[in-house]
């Protein structure tokens, strides 16, 4: 439940992420103890690099952006790029019943690429201090994803990277793919929450299309719209 809310921290509005935050910063260390048993398999130390650029970006006003700032999450960014995902995979490779590594590899990867794009839509000023290849990233993410067949206990797994990737590409081919990915989850799990994603990229992509939205930052746009919603 946990990283239920770690993930739903990064939409959410600053009263909403503060109390978001207190709850889970606590948890963290039972995550720990438990990931074996997650069907999320995004590692530990990944979501506490998103909860502390969820963090960072509602304490930080938009115009109250610094370098101090931007370094901080350039250094998330390093920290999440920085993480053995291999290494992480053989810990779990020793514990009982544990036999889903390749799949696990596959999402926890998608989720640290995905953290990454997160972290320049929440603290944009990273941009001006430091390019990052957005598109190298949403390609990782995307190839990972794509190895998770829907008959994989970690599909349902794979909608907030999926929707990360998907907010942030331009072209056409991975944007139908990325909404039949999230249209096949919603079969699998039909949670409200897969259905409104699929509701916000239609909208993303609309502004992104007409020139309507801030540019990059499908972020603030989204907030600005009044999305306000948990995507796992």
């Amino acid at each position: 439940m946990c990283s239920y809310h770690i993930l739903g921290s990064t939409l959410a509005t600053g009263a909403i992420a503060c109390r978001i935050a207190r709850f889970a910063f606590a948890l963290l260390p039972v995550i720990k103890r438990v990931e074996a048993n997650s069907y999320l398999s995004c590692p530990p130390e990944i979501l506490q690099i998103i909860l502390h650029a969820s963090q960072l970006s509602y304490e930080t006003p938009c115009n109250e952006w610094s370098s101090s700032e931007a370094e901080q999450a350039l250094k998330l960014i390093d920290e999440a790029l920085a993480f053995d995902i291999p290494a992480w995979a053989e810990g779990l490779r020793k514990m009982p019943n544990v036999s889903d590594i390749e799949s696990r590899i596959h999402i926890a990867s998608a989720h640290r690429s995905a953290v990454c794009l997160y972290i320049l839509q929440a603290l944009p000023l990273i941009r001006a201090v430091r390019p990052v290849d957005t598109m190298f990233l949403v390609g990782d993410i995307l190839g990972h994803l794509g190895q998770i067949d829907e008959r994989d206990p970690y599909f349902k797994a794979t909608s907030w990277p999926m929707f990360i990737a998907g907010a942030e590409t331009r072209d056409g081919e991975k944007r139908a793919w990325t909404m039949s990915r999230m249209f096949a989850i919603w079969e699998t799990c039909p949670w409200g929450y897969i259905f409104t994603a699929m509701e916000m990229l239609k909208a993303t992509w609309k502004m992104q299309d007409s020139g309507s939205g801030s540019g990059e930052n499908w972020l603030r746009d989204l907030k600005e719209m009044g999305f306000d919603c948990l995507i796992v």
